[in-house]
């Protein structure tokens, strides 16, 4: 079976019927290469390669539920993307050592701001020449 027909199957199913688990163990069977090619890129890291491919097995997950046909053609180039960004998430989330809310963690980025005026403003003085 293709992926297309394993989606069909996934959809026309219950939720928690063995024939749409069967499916979707199928689908992320099929699909172990691509979670490994994007882990692969983040193995050199303090992280496990077992604990990043965990988190790409739930970003294929969440790509074979959310997948349309109609949106992309292929699952694969729909998941990459989907994968890549679970990481993302999990490796900002993850880097803190205590949880802090993301807008938190966002204000340092904010709050840079390059001092406005001329140079002579910046330091009280004329700029010395090079």
């Amino acid at each position: 079976m293709d992926d297309q027909a394993l989606l069909d199957i996934m959809r026309s199913s219950p939720r928690a019927s063995e024939r749409r688990a069967t499916a979707c163990e199928l689908l992320v069977n099929r699909h172990q290469g691509l979670v490994w090619s994007c882990v692969r890129r983040y193995r050199n890291g303090p992280e496990p390669a077992e604990e990043l491919m965990q988190v790409g097995y739930v970003g294929l997950l969440k790509a074979i539920g959310n997948f349309d046909p109609v949106f992309c053609r292929s699952l694969a180039t729909y998941a990459r993307p989907c994968i890549s960004g679970e990481l993302k998430r999990h490796f900002r989330d993850s880097r803190w050592q205590a949880h802090v809310n993301r807008p938190v963690q966002e204000l340092p980025c904010k709050s840079v701001r390059r001092p406005g005026g001329s140079p002579r403003s910046w330091a009280g003085r004329r700029p010395i020449p090079t």
